[in-house]
């Protein structure tokens, strides 16, 4: 799992960068392994915890998660978004 951080204005631009980046590895994984479906799922948070609308959507579709997994998993990936820039602009702003 790889998950992305950028500004919110670039959202919808990151997802689509990590979706393009493993398309080959999705073709890969469906060789190798005989699959026919392979979910890649872009995991990309904005910088003060926007998440794109379709990742829930997603996030849900995969059988490993029900809506109230997928509710904590989004709130802990946005907490854990925003303590580290509140922890960033803390360091910028006291030096």
């Amino acid at each position: 799992m790889e998950i992305g951080v950028c500004l919110d204005c670039n959202l919808q631009a990151k997802v689509d960068e990590k979706r393009s980046k493993y398309v080959p590895l999705d073709g890969e994984l469906c060789k190798l392994k005989g699959w026919k479906r392979w979910k890649i799922v872009a995991v990309v948070v904005g910088a003060s915890g926007t998440i794109p609308s379709q990742l829930r959507y997603e996030l849900n579709k995969l059988p490993l998660t029900t809506a109230e997994d997928t509710s904590r998993i989004l709130q802990e990936v946005q907490r854990a978004v925003i303590y580290s820039a509140v922890r960033i602009i803390r360091s910028v702003v006291s030096d």
